[in-house]
């Protein structure tokens, strides 16, 4: 299954832009848990949802493209939890493992929000 805009409504977040996810197979089980995420997302169960991608995350290829996406999500979910040192540990993570120019810009994105916080 191909990971086409898929928005965490109602949180803000967004876990890739369409034009990534093109070119990306992503595993059914971590397409079907961020379907779940972003339901939890929808009643701001930032745990419950920080919980279930946390689970999988074990369960994927670390250097995979599902990893990425998967630390990706939870970074966000960090933030919007208010844990900010997690969500800057996992997006310092997620850039040493993927130094490219469209996550670098996400990132950099989330990192600007976290310090005017």
């Amino acid at each position: 299954l191909l990971l086409a805009g898929f928005a965490l409504a109602g949180s803000g977040l967004t876990a890739l832009p369409a034009r990534a996810a093109e070119d990306h197979q992503m595993d059914p089980a971590t397409s079907e848990a961020l379907t779940k995420v972003k339901d939890m997302t929808d009643t701001k169960d930032w745990d419950g949802a920080i919980a279930m991608l946390s689970a999988l995350e074990g369960n994927v290829n670390p250097s995979g493209y599902d990893a990425s996406v998967i630390e990706e999500v939870l970074s966000k979910l960090y933030m919007q939890k208010g844990d900010y040192k997690k969500a800057l540990d996992l997006c310092t993570q997620l850039l040493a493992k993927n130094p490219k120019p469209e996550i670098e810009a996400r990132m950099m994105r989330g990192l600007t929000r976290l310090r005017s916080s």
